[in-house]
């Protein structure tokens, strides 16, 4: 018979993996070697994901060097606040012909926000997380590595946005074969509880607490796309806001469950254009910086 006195601390792999990935970078700031090449995890529909590491990411990169298409980042912002920083990188896929001549095909933007601090586990002489009120007790601390860490993860998603699907399967697959796939599964904390994990509901007519009853942004954005939105961008369209600060102010709950189930477009109907003559140039056309950092899932 199943314990039921006691419950898991729940687990949210991608915000596990995004702290790997924050890890992984800082080592290979301090000069240390990163083997791992993929992360994957089962989600809660026992689906598996499989995503690209930093260092998975150079790896497609070199792939599609030797096949003759180079990827190089252009240029670079970075937009600080009071409690995080964003950068956004301009990355462009060339290709390279025999003679050394480089073409430019195409270009896109990255974007990461990283927050100034980060979220540690307080741990026991025992080396586990301490529990407090049926939750691990977690403390801020600053990131010294802040700038570093959102330069170098803004540059990886651009770059991924340039990659061919066939390599980066390619690499998966090789990742396999050389043991450089790291499976990120259920943490191990200690369990809590569920006296202490469950708190008693709010009486009516009052407020919980959004850690009683809000979702995460992880959940969320599963949510969201499983009623067919993408990214950011249509989400707030959808929902009539501006910004994700505004959907974080009305909580993830209640943008969830005022968020419609996305249909698909009716085709639009194309206007003709009278022919003009338009003056070629050699220089790459400009590309806009998106006004929301986060766009982009």
């Amino acid at each position: 018979m199943a314990d039921t006195g006691r419950e898991i601390v729940p687990w949210r792999p991608f915000e596990v993996m995004e702290r790997v990935e924050d890890e992984a970078v800082i080592q290979e700031l301090r000069g240390e070697v990163i083997e791992t090449l993929v992360y994957e995890f089962t989600d809660r529909d026992s689906r598996r994901v499989v995503g690209l590491s930093k260092a998975g990411v150079d790896r497609v990169a070199s792939e599609m060097a030797m096949k003759g298409e180079v990827l190089r980042e252009l240029d670079f912002e970075l937009i600080p606040d009071s409690d995080s920083v964003t950068a956004v990188v301009k990355a462009g896929r060339f290709a390279v012909s025999q003679d050394g001549r480089e073409i430019l095909l195409e270009t896109v933007f990255g974007t990461k926000r990283q927050p100034r601090k980060r979220e540690i586990y307080v741990r026991g002489k025992d080396g586990k997380p301490i529990i407090k009120d049926g939750q691990p007790l977690r403390r801020l601390e600053d990131d010294p590595f802040v700038v570093e860490v959102a330069m170098v993860k803004a540059a990886r998603n651009a770059k991924r946005r340039l990659m061919p699907e066939s390599l980066i399967t390619k690499v998966i697959d090789m990742a396999r074969k050389e043991g450089k796939v790291r499976k990120l599964g259920l943490p191990d904390e200690p369990t809590a509880p569920r006296s202490a994990a469950h708190p008693a509901a709010p009486k009516p007519g009052t407020k919980g607490s959004a850690t009683e009853s809000d979702i995460s942004q992880e959940d969320f954005i599963l949510e969201a796309k499983g009623k067919g939105y993408s990214n950011w961008r249509e989400i707030l369209d959808a929902l009539g806001v501006r910004s994700t600060k505004e959907v974080r102010e009305m909580t993830f709950r209640q943008a969830l469950e005022r968020l419609p189930g996305k249909t698909k477009p009716e085709p639009e109907e194309v206007a003709e254009v009278p022919d003009e003559d338009i003056p070629a140039s050699d220089e790459p056309q400009a590309e806009t910086v998106p006004a929301e950092a986060d766009l982009d899932f």
